[in-house]
């Protein structure tokens, strides 16, 4: 099962969603199975969900490294397609990637998404630097840090 967290936050889900789980999570028949959960801001879930007997095993994974940043980001930016990345400055993508530290893989694909709506907004096919910068703006006010 699969949600958005903001969306559900918005629509007040949440505690619908965690009712459900906390439910089959305590109700589950031995041997009970194993349930692997991930998320980004494992902060923001209800100790409910997260105490002893429930999802009580973490692991940490730390964001990405400078260089898997870069990676990352060309990986995205190359699905969209290398003949509409040509305008892309090599130079300022390092410099952005610099700025996001912290950033999770997840983070980044979303700049990426976000660089392409604004290049399309403004007519154009090809991304260029300042889609980018405003790509990576838009996902920076809008991470929830913790």
């Amino acid at each position: 099962m699969g949600f958005s967290l903001s969306f559900l936050l918005l629509n007040n889900d949440l505690k619908k969603l965690t009712s459900v789980l906390i439910h089959h999570l305590d109700t589950l028949p031995p041997p009970k199975l194993i349930i692997l959960a991930a998320t980004n801001h494992i902060s923001v879930l209800p100790d409910v969900l997260t105490r002893s007997l429930r999802l009580d095993i973490h692991i940490y994974v730390p964001p990405p490294s400078y260089t898997d940043r870069l990676s990352i980001l060309w990986f995205h930016l190359n699905q969209y397609g290398k003949s509409k990345i040509n305008d892309v400055s090599k130079e300022v993508v390092e410099e952005m990637v610099k700025d996001m530290e912290g950033w999770t893989g997840a983070d980044i694909a979303e700049c990426v998404r976000s660089s392409i709506e604004f290049a399309i907004q403004n007519d154009r096919l090809n991304i260029l630097d300042v889609d980018l910068v405003m790509g990576v703006d838009l996902v920076k006010t809008t991470l929830i840090r913790t």
